[in-house]
């Protein structure tokens, strides 16, 4: 990576915005796990922006001014700083659901399972050994395929 490309990779430019507001080391652990822009009105025309987040269980609150753009510019900053966490904690979620998904069906399926001869061994659906052994010295099989006692030594 080039410092021309350091200088437009979305990480390192939330990085320079977010330093721009000039927040300890702490306040930025703290703004990284959560965080967000609010806007308020004051009067009929003025709208003010602010940096809101918490830390050690109280909220702390930085004035970010009257300016949209800067607002917004501070809002994309932050969503592209904290988007590697979001990423994990969806994929988390998404696993924790799978997980969820599978245990809830397998007590459905067991009857049907059992019903077909099979059993579960853990997630996976196999043929007992018994059934296996019989299947293999039944007249279903061809007979072109059926091996005698003396070839399956072999």
């Amino acid at each position: 990576m080039t410092p021309q490309d350091f200088d437009t990779h979305p990480a390192s430019r939330s990085l320079v915005i977010l330093d721009q507001l000039g927040l300890t080391p702490e306040e930025c652990d703290s703004l990284r796990r959560q965080g967000f822009v609010s806007a308020e009105r004051r009067g009929p025309a003025c709208v003010v922006f602010k940096l809101r987040f918490r830390m050690r269980g109280r909220q702390v609150v930085r004035y970010l001014g009257t300016d949209p753009e800067w607002a917004d510019t501070v809002r994309r900053a932050l969503s592209a700083w904290r988007s590697p966490q979001h990423a994990q904690r969806l994929l988390q979620r998404t696993e924790r659901d799978s997980r969820r998904l599978l245990r809830s069906v397998k007590p459905r399926l067991i009857q049907a399972v059992e019903a077909a001869g099979l059993k579960f061994h853990g997630r996976q659906i196999r043929r007992p050994r018994k059934l296996i052994a019989l299947h293999r010295n039944s007249s279903t099989i061809p007979t072109s395929r059926r091996r005698s006692p003396a070839q399956r030594h072999v």
